[in-house]
């Protein structure tokens, strides 16, 4: 390599520990990033390899591409989340965001190098043809996906209202991969619908959009006024199958079912850049009893509303465990190549500081899934998808359980509530008293919060391994102690 050529990456090193951009620790990882020194002569290795490459491949190399590829290295090895844009990526998702695009409905996300879907979209042609949450999608129209961005792969997945996308699928419970064709269709998503089933008001949020908030609202009244106020028993707010969307639409969801507290808290690298999002007074739904309905499919800002309710003991959550895709992330255009880095940025944590990336968000009362009729099921797929909802209300076990839950008022009572803010506070000032855990413990097993009753009872053996009764509590759950 020149000398001429590692000074000017030793100088470009020097510019950003001048500015300190970025080299913050990361409270999530625990690992220092390297001294100044070290990252120059990483950067001389580099550079080595950069004009060795030049020099000597057998092919003559492009030296945007060959730099181009290096960013979208560094970018995939940090977090799934992350994605480069080339200049013709970042057109098209800039057209995406006008809607001038035609699609499949489902939403994607890049795993270990695979295109996985997060969730069909209600309604849309991925979800009538029995796309399902995480599966992995190899090829379209016999293109091989592996080795594009995701952009890139989006991009193949879109295409001219009206055309055939052949999909090779690749599903965990197939030993065979799946062909399946779709006709792509202009995306239109309904935020939000509503019914009145009898004395229980139903909310089902689809996606959040500039659109959601105010149908929310509207809807509510209108099904507290269908109802009758002294007659509603509870409201159930249907979050499966549900992407996410804008997250400031989802915090202000949220914020709209609590009076206080805090909603979300985003957490970056360095321990004092911690942003947090409290609630503010005001509850639209009047502090009626409230149950959440979750699955696999639900993801990103669902998910933010799902750790808050939940926290905050304002809802009780049925179904299965949530996704866990969500993180902060931050489009920075870079201008010499005319296009972009997605990065990310912070991750999100519940009130109780529980991270959701990578760990999804356990009910309070798990419920599979209904079995899937086979004539509703597309020819050749096989039955009973986890993200399956029927269309059918009757045959929806976990609705027909959140129902029961309301109308029997199993959700958690104002003593309930005190005698666990009371317990909460004990731990925070003593953490040794297994007592403590030992009561929470049996307030979660009455409120039917299985997992945490779990977790409560097995920490008070581990604090106190003669206690009898979290024994007998593990016991009664059908859980081992450790």
């Amino acid at each position: 390599m020149t000398s001429t050529a590692r000074f000017a990456l030793a100088a470009a090193a020097g510019i950003a520990f001048a500015t300190g951009a970025g080299f913050a620790a990361n409270p999530q990882s625990g690992r220092t990033p390297p001294t100044s020194t070290e990252l120059i002569k990483y950067l001389n290795a580099f550079g080595d390899v950069l004009e060795r490459i030049r020099r000597d491949a057998v092919d003559v190399p492009d030296d945007r591409k060959l730099i181009e590829a290096a960013i979208k290295g560094m970018l995939e090895t940090l977090h799934w989340n992350n994605s480069y844009y080339s200049a013709d990526d970042f057109r098209r998702q800039q057209e995406a965001q006008r809607g001038a695009f035609g699609g499949l409905g489902v939403e994607l996300r890049q795993k270990n190098g695979l295109v996985e879907v997060v969730t069909p979209l209600d309604g849309s042609p991925g979800a009538r043809a029995g796309l399902q949450v995480g599966d992995v999608i190899t090829h379209v129209n016999d293109k091989p996906l592996k080795g594009l961005s995701l952009p890139q792969a989006v991009a193949e997945v879109r295409g001219p209202v009206g055309s055939r996308a052949k999909l090779k699928v690749v599903r965990p419970s197939r030993s065979e991969p799946l062909e399946i064709e779709i006709v792509r269709e202009t995306i239109k998503i309904q935020p939000v619908r509503t019914r009145a089933d009898d004395d229980v008001g139903y909310i089902r949020i689809s996606t959040f959009n500039e659109q959601t908030l105010a149908l929310l609202r509207t809807g509510a009244r209108e099904l507290t006024e269908k109802i009758g106020r002294d007659r509603v028993k509870g409201f159930i707010l249907d979050l499966r199958n549900c992407p996410g969307g804008l997250l400031n639409v989802a915090i202000a969801t949220a914020d709209e079912f609590l009076d206080k507290g805090e909603i979300v808290s985003e957490r970056g690298r360095n321990p004092d850049s911690v942003k947090r999002h409290k609630a503010q007074p005001g509850d639209m739904s009047g502090g009626k009893p409230l149950v959440v309905l979750i699955n696999g499919g639900t993801a990103g800002g669902a998910e933010i509303v799902v750790g808050a309710l939940r926290d905050h003991r304002r809802a009780a959550v049925v179904g299965t465990r949530s996704s866990g895709i969500l993180a902060a992330a931050t489009i920075i255009p870079i201008k010499e190549l005319a296009g972009a880095i997605r990065l990310t940025t912070a991750r999100y944590a519940t009130p109780a500081g529980r991270f959701i990336d990578g760990q999804g968000i356990e009910p309070d009362h798990v419920v599979a899934p209904s079995d899937q009729p086979d004539a509703a099921q597309p020819a050749g797929l096989p039955a009973s998808p986890p993200s399956y909802v029927p269309t059918d209300a009757t045959m929806d076990k976990q609705l027909q359980f959140a129902l029961e839950l309301l109308r029997r008022g199993s959700t958690p009572s104002d003593d309930d509530l005190k005698a666990l803010a009371e317990l909460d506070e004990a731990i925070q000032r003593d953490a040794a008293a297994a007592s403590s855990y030992r009561s929470r413990a049996v307030l979660y097993e009455k409120m039917g919060r299985r997992a945490d009753a779990i977790a409560d009872y097995r920490k008070a053996l581990l604090l106190e391994p003669s206690d009898r009764a979290a024994a007998e509590g593990l016991q009664r759950l059908d859980a081992k102690p450790f």
